[in-house]
């Protein structure tokens, strides 16, 4: 039979636990979402040119792009640099910003400059590269292993060259993306789906019919 002791610091863990997950809740505040009735009839329209991603390879196609990547499995006796040919691109006002994604091996994100070679901008695996109302938006993550992490990234041109600066955590890697008519972005991943909204706000919903 369990003593007095143990069965309040057991009544203390379960508190803890609740007022942790009220917590949770309250910075979380889930909203009722027309996810389907949203979605944009023409996402053409919300995208310049790009192939890959949200848009797949129906837009218009990019000039073929190689930039020298790093792949852990190649690094034996030389410094593991290869070929990398970007899985997504998408053009801003002079140049490119490209993406890859090579699971548990890494991906980088690159800018490919019209008067300029290509460089590496960081190293993340990335899902995608959208234009949004209030600027362009590098989403990325990884699942693997125990492992299911994934972030928005906002992508800054400044004097010819691209930063990224972090602008959302996500509860997990994004599975699947969908511009909404009124230009905002739905994000689904394991954990929930979420919409980043016109302004940069990112709110999670609840999708109804």
């Amino acid at each position: 039979m369990p003593s007095a002791v143990s069965v309040r610091r057991h009544a203390a863990v379960v508190l803890l636990a609740c007022a942790c997950a009220t917590a949770a809740n309250a910075a979380l505040p889930w909203q009722e979402f027309a996810c389907n009735a949203r979605a944009a009839t023409d996402p053409l329209a919300f995208q310049p040119r790009k192939f890959g991603g949200t848009l797949g390879a129906a837009a218009e196609k990019a000039p073929p792009f190689v930039y020298p990547g790093r792949d852990p499995r190649n690094d034996r006796d030389d410094d593991g640099a290869a070929e990398e040919k970007p899985s997504v691109a998408l053009r801003l006002s002079n140049g490119w910003l490209l993406g890859s994604n090579r699971g548990e091996w890494g991906g980088e994100v690159a800018y490919q400059p019209d008067d300029a070679a290509v460089h590496i901008v960081e190293e993340a695996n990335v899902i995608d590269i959208v234009e949004l109302p209030f600027g362009v938006v590098v989403l990325e993550g990884l699942a693997h292993l125990e492992q299911d992490r994934g972030s928005i990234l906002l992508a800054e041109l400044k004097g010819g060259k691209v930063g990224l600066k972090p602008l959302h955590g996500l509860p997990a890697q994004p599975r699947s993306l969908r511009l909404l008519e009124d230009g905002s972005l739905l994000i689904t991943t394991r954990q929930g789906q979420l919409v980043l909204g016109v302004r940069g706000e990112l709110t999670p919903v609840r999708c109804t019919p």
